[in-house]
């Protein structure tokens, strides 16, 4: 007692010190031995009485831990540490997402995923289960569990709530101010992945930008106006929002990875949780799965409110295990769809491969998940826009996350301890795919002194951070000039192996990828030891580009450009149509909000006048105009005119070559494959 008497003293002494008078100290007053005795014992009585205070202090600390009151400061909700079910959030970034001065948008592309849904089916019934199972067997509810026992599930199946609606309106709006400078003159073209909840939020975005593009003043409701494409979703579905053809990464071996990776982290962390929660609902006997099952109804019950309340099964549970929570389902989604699988950017290469021809203004070329009916075609895939919206889902985009290698070259993810997202260069499945994520593709022009003004810039905006670029020659801003290349390298590295695969042979190996090594299947090439041989080859091609010593001799490949160039005029992208074929008005009402968008309200099926059928001959070789043609030419079979052999060949150029009539044209037939028309129709519908 007298210790706390004499702390008490010493803190009041201290409130109180400017209340005391000094006085001055006369002469130089000498000090004797006893003085110092009793200032040394006057330090003692201090240093006792601080010693006394800090004992108190902890002692407070302890006891206020051990009180509910603090104790449920560990049970804070944290709605971003909820994986790819958390809402999306503005992440934090080290880079501004400012325009740079001296620099204007000329692009910009979002990629976004559906906003906030229901379970899937098979959740729906898992969780369900789970809850029937516990008021059945439980009588006794521990504390803070009580409110389970009048806990009634009412979550759908695979739908948007309402609040994934709110969530992608605003993300509509925030695109058009963001973008202002571009949204003012033009309008995107929309895309969206045919299932129910991707449709409906492309619709509310739409309503959103639209909304934001009216309460400007630009243009009135009734001459507001848009462009939907929606893209069918199976099996056999040639589809970049929704990759389902790679039967090796769906269901085989590479569709394990992550559940593997999980399976081995929730060992270091679920133990706990689920004798908390037996011990506090005895007899329900949970197993570790139906407890991760108790936080997932955490997420999902939050968003089914219109105003994302937080739920009470979110109590239940600390931020340390929430932590856990959120780690377990990243590495679901880095072993799964990302960079921790092998075969995940082959998934996702389709989707870059469009995107680097949007940005270059040049059609798509490459086999992989593209939709070449579509992307063949000015009005399905048009390429002179500023503005892109595409929507899709968590593990598309995380595939497609992985071929723009936006998280390559930092910290794989352990299953045996958590890292932080700062440490794994911001992969998280909360940071990265959350409900309604949002990936930004910027591209800019920058002028400065003795800047090239025609000098275009690109860069990654995810969730409102962002991306460094690694390995990519990025500035201090995010920017890169050859990510653009980068990403294309990884698409034909990722279409050549599975071309193979699907060949029956034996994939490339990574050595044949390197331009400064000969093949040893190539008798016209010439050995090279290193760059300095691939840049002299390279020059001496140059200057030896006009000699023929006889026609039909060998000329060497033909440059990629220049083969396109032979290939894509009979079919190439014209000017976009008039406005005119945007005034079909089609009326249409969510939520009994509704206003006329004059949305096209169909939609023709097929591409343009082209001919698709891969296996239909096409002209080879140079311009006809450099050789001898018709009947009089010779018969010379490796010459450019030699017919195609028996033999099954595939051509690396796009489907839709040119006809044998003049550059320009557009009179070849329309041709295609069976079973590979694609539906292409106005989401506002009656049906939808």
């Amino acid at each position: 007692m007298n210790v706390i008497t004499s702390a008490y003293g010493a803190v009041q002494s201290a409130l109180t010190a400017r209340k005391f008078q000094y006085q001055p100290i006369g002469g130089n007053r000498r000090r004797g031995v006893f003085d110092m005795l009793r200032a040394s014992g006057s330090r003692r009585k201090i240093q006792f009485t601080l010693a006394a205070m800090a004992a108190l202090l902890v002692g407070a600390i302890v006891v206020g831990l051990s009180s509910s009151a603090c104790f449920e400061c560990l049970f804070a909700v944290n709605p971003s540490l909820w994986g790819q079910y958390s809402p999306m959030f503005s992440v934090p970034t080290d880079i501004s997402t400012a325009v740079p001065d001296q620099c204007k948008l000329t692009f910009a592309h979002v990629l976004s995923r559906h906003g906030a849904r229901d379970p899937t089916t098979s959740k729906t019934k898992a969780l369900n289960a789970t809850i029937q199972r516990i008021h059945d067997d439980v009588s006794t509810y521990g504390p803070g569990y009580g409110f389970i026992r009048n806990y009634t599930y009412s979550l759908g199946a695979d739908q948007l709530t309402d609040f994934g609606q709110r969530e992608l309106f605003l993300s509509g709006a925030h695109f058009f101010n963001r973008y202002l400078s571009l949204a003012e003159h033009s309008v995107p073209y929309i895309r969206a992945s045919g299932q129910d909840r991707v449709i409906m939020s492309a619709v509310n975005w739409t309503q959103g930008f639209y909304d934001a593009r009216m309460n400007k003043g630009i243009e009135s409701p009734e001459k507001s106006r848009g462009t939907m494409l929606i893209v069918e979703e199976s099996s056999t579905s040639n589809n970049t929002l929704n990759n389902n053809l790679c039967t090796a990464f769906k269901n085989g071996t590479y569709s394990t990875i992550g559940d593997k990776a999980q399976a081995e982290f929730l060992a270091t962390f679920i133990e706990p949780i689920t004798a908390r929660l037996n011990a506090n609902l005895p007899g329900a006997n949970l197993n570790n799965d139906e407890a991760i099952q108790m936080m997932d109804m955490c997420p999902y019950s939050t968003v089914a409110s219109r105003n994302a309340t937080i739920s009470e099964f979110c109590d239940l549970f600390t931020i340390g295990e929430w932590l856990s929570y959120d780690y377990y389902q990243s590495l679901n989604k880095y072993y799964g769809f990302s960079h921790g699988n092998g075969m995940a950017a082959t998934a996702g290469v389709g989707w870059v491969n469009e995107l680097i021809a949007r940005l270059t203004s040049r059609p798509v070329i490459d086999h992989t998940s593209v939709n070449h009916t579509l992307d063949s075609s000015p009005e399905t895939f048009p390429l002179n826009r500023t503005l892109y919206a595409d929507f899709s889902h968590d593990n598309d985009m995380a595939a497609i996350f992985a071929a723009l290698r936006l998280h390559e070259g930092y910290t794989k993810l352990p299953t045996n301890k958590r890292l932080s997202p700062t440490k794994t260069g911001g992969f998280s499945a909360s940071w990265v795919v959350p409900f309604a994520a949002r990936l930004y593709v910027e591209k800019m022009q920058c002028g400065g002194e003795g800047d090239d003004p025609s000098e275009e810039l690109v860069r990654f905006i995810l969730n409102d951070r962002v991306i460094p670029l690694v390995g990519c020659g990025a500035d201090a801003l995010g920017r890169s000039l050859i990510v653009l290349a980068s990403a294309a390298a990884i698409g034909w590295v990722g279409y050549t192996q599975i071309r193979a695969r699907k060949l029956g042979l034996p994939p490339p190996s990574l050595a044949s990828y390197n331009p400064f090594q000969s093949s040893s299947l190539d008798p016209y090439a010439t050995d090279s030891s290193g760059p300095d041989s691939w840049i002299k080859q390279r020059i001496d091609a140059f200057r030896n580009r006009n000699k023929r010593s006889a026609a039909g001799a060998y000329e060497g490949a033909r440059h990629d450009d220049e083969a396109w160039d032979a290939h894509a005029d009979a079919y190439g992208y014209e000017a976009e149509l008039d406005d005119a074929r945007f005034q079909q008005n089609t009326h249409y009402q969510v939520q009994s909000n509704a206003y006329n968008m004059n949305m096209a309200s169909s939609a023709t099926n097929g591409a343009s006048a082209a001919t698709l059928d891969p296996d239909a001959d096409e002209p080879r070789g140079r311009s006809r105009s450099r050789g001898p043609s018709g009947e009089h030419s010779r018969a010379n079979p490796f010459g450019d005119d030699a017919q195609p052999s028996n033999m099954s060949t595939h051509s690396l150029g796009p489907y839709g070559q040119a006809s044998q009539g003049q550059q320009g044209s557009a009179k070849s037939t329309t041709s295609r494959p069976p079973n590979t028309s694609p539906e292409r129709r106005s989401i506002f519908r009656e049906e939808v």
